[in-house]
């Protein structure tokens, strides 16, 4: 059954009443759940929470090892491509900045190239901040981590 609404009227973006649309008892036929609509009093802003069906795949994944369920995404080895590798090995030696690990590859006029590769790495969890409380200032060093001299232990 069509809705009695006007398709011109929704194309041309003019309000079409809520009270106008109507959902039958059957509209949800595979069970999914209902949304939820919060408002504040004075309806200034809304907040819709759509919550997932039932069957859909939550981050719960199986251990194969023990068959427990784990929480989050499972990680694996790491994969380094070759400029990873040698700011690890930079890093390895002393922790040094930004600019300092640029100057020593020869990328000096590239920055952003090396924020990239430094991002990736910390996403990894090879290199970490020296100021973990203060990641934007000026003295901020990367050092190797635990996990980075394992990765390039086993790369090398």
């Amino acid at each position: 059954m069509a809705l009695p609404v006007n398709i011109q009227d929704l194309i041309s973006g003019r309000t079409v009443e809520w009270e106008r649309i109507e959902f039958k008892a059957g509209w949800n036929p595979d069970g999914s759940s209902l949304p939820i609509f919060e408002t504040d009093k004075d309806r200034t802003c809304f907040l819709t929470i759509l919550r997932s069906h039932p069957l859909f795949p939550t981050n719960k994944q199986e251990d194969v090892s023990t068959g427990e369920q784990v929480e989050g995404p499972v990680k694996g080895p790491v994969e380094l491509t070759s400029i990873e590798k040698q700011v690890l090995v930079l890093c390895s030696q002393a922790p040094l900045s930004a600019k300092e690990i640029s100057g020593r590859l020869g990328l000096a006029g590239k920055p952003g190239y090396i924020k990239r590769i430094l991002a990736n790495l910390r996403e990894k969890e090879c290199i970490e901040f020296t100021l973990s409380e203060k990641p934007l200032s000026r003295l901020q060093k990367y050092r190797m981590t635990d996990r980075g001299r394992k990765t390039l232990a086993k790369g090398s």
